[in-house]
């Protein structure tokens, strides 16, 4: 039996013709969305800890310690900006009838 004879091997399904073209990119932003908001989330963690140690070696000289009060800071703002866009997206889905998330 040659392979072209065999009849239970199914064609390869492709991705564009089970999905519209706005689903397609919808489904690929919200992956990348949420993979983005659970690297933030570990980014944040890893800075704090480090902000922690810094703070801690840091024998009260206060530009050290300023310093550290800015990583912290701008880690935090980083973390919301990164939650703000999940949500401000969940806004976006519901407004526009789309299924983003």
């Amino acid at each position: 039996m040659k392979l072209a004879q065999v009849t239970v091997i199914n064609p390869p399904s492709s991705i564009f013709n089970t999905w519209l073209f706005a689903d397609f990119f919808a489904t690929l932003f919200s992956r990348i969305l949420l993979f983005a908001i659970s690297i933030a989330g570990l980014y944040f963690f890893v800075r704090l800890l480090m902000s922690g140690y810094s703070f801690m070696s840091s024998l009260g000289d206060e530009s050290r310690i300023r310093n550290v009060q800015k990583e912290v800071t701008n880690s935090l703002f980083g973390l919301l900006i990164v939650v703000a866009s999940y949500f401000l997206m969940q806004i976006i889905e519901k407004i526009l009838g789309l299924s983003i998330l």
